[in-house]
């Protein structure tokens, strides 16, 4: 089977191992990239891409910039636009052998229904969070506003519904970061996600908007893994704060979607938090601010930028 040509996108900063092991992965596949664009930031990586030179078509940039969206808007802007797809994929993920070609096998199933696809979502394994999650976590999950019953939807809130689980393909609302796009919507990623160092949901941010412009489908059997760890950082208060701060930009940025129950939903992470978590201070003092914060731009109908602001003024992450 003829599958169409396709780019891959990697930002990374200071882990080399991680690049190594994924650009092996991407060597070994049955379905192997036009071009592959890697953007680095702190350590220069020249050895690592030498490695690989001979086995796959390697555009390699370092720059000082720093931050995973503005590392990708940098890398977006080095695709040659007439390869009609792009793969984002994460320094610290892993591709199945036969992994794209799954991907293009299900793009090619569901292209004959006449639905415009424009993104793909790969088959990441499901973090150990969501695996034990327990029917009672998942009422409560409900409940908070954290959460629905249908996977890949975006709720009024503004969270994004995980569609990892699902066995079969579907179509979703949303896609996360290890993903495939048409070109013509990859390029919209530099409009659509604002440039910051504190990156949090932005995929949520990007792909939501292009549902409305076509279909996203979730294609299972194209497996992508994690390397040695999973993200368990969920309750730092850099991903609290941040968070709060993007999903407040995407949901101020999508009229159908609800400031008020966003600011439920956190008030109720926190709530959950203090519960389950008593001891960590940190969790919950950064919980507390983004709350106080939410509430005041909410009320004063503050752009979206005040949060970030705020952040870098109070040097949260500094």
């Amino acid at each position: 089977m003829t599958y169409p040509d396709f780019s891959i996108l990697v930002a990374t900063k200071d882990r080399p191992e991680n690049v190594r092991r994924l650009l092996s992965s991407v060597a070994q596949s049955t379905t192997k990239p036009k071009a592959l664009v890697v953007i680095s930031s702190g350590r220069p990586i020249h050895d690592v891409i030498s490695e690989f030179r001979d086995d796959l078509n390697i555009d390699y940039f370092h720059s000082e910039v720093t931050g995973q969206v503005n590392q990708k808007k940098i890398g977006i802007s080095k695709l040659q636009n007439e390869i009609p797809w792009v793969i984002f994929l994460d320094d610290d993920l892993l591709l199945a052998h036969n992994s794209l070609e799954k991907a293009f096998e299900t793009l090619s199933q569901y292209k004959t229904t006449g639905e415009s696809i424009v993104g793909i979502g790969l088959g990441l394994t499901p973090t150990s969070r969501l695996k034990r999650s327990s029917y009672i976590h998942n009422l409560v999950g409900r409940a908070l506003r954290l959460s629905s019953g249908v996977p890949g939807k975006v709720i009024p809130s503004g969270q994004g519904v995980s569609y990892l689980e699902n066995p079969e393909p579907i179509y979703t609302e949303w896609l996360n970061g290890a993903s495939m796009w048409k070109i013509e919507s990859a390029i919209e990623y530099v409009s659509l996600v604002p440039s910051s160092r504190y990156a949090a949901c932005e995929d949520l941010v990007f792909s939501y908007r292009q549902s409305k412009n076509g279909k996203l489908l979730f294609a299972p059997g194209a497996k992508v893994f994690f390397q040695e760890s999973e993200p368990n950082d969920y309750n730092r208060s850099q991903a609290i704060i941040s968070g709060t701060a993007w999903r407040y930009f995407f949901v101020k940025s999508n009229p159908e979607l609800s400031q008020w129950q966003l600011m439920y939903s956190q008030v109720g992470r926190l709530t959950y938090i203090l519960a389950t978590q008593p001891w960590n201070t940190e969790a919950i003092q950064a919980g507390i601010w983004s709350v106080k914060h939410l509430f005041i731009s909410i009320v004063r109908n503050k752009e979206p930028m005040f949060l970030i602001n705020k952040i870098i003024q109070e040097e949260f992450f500094l």
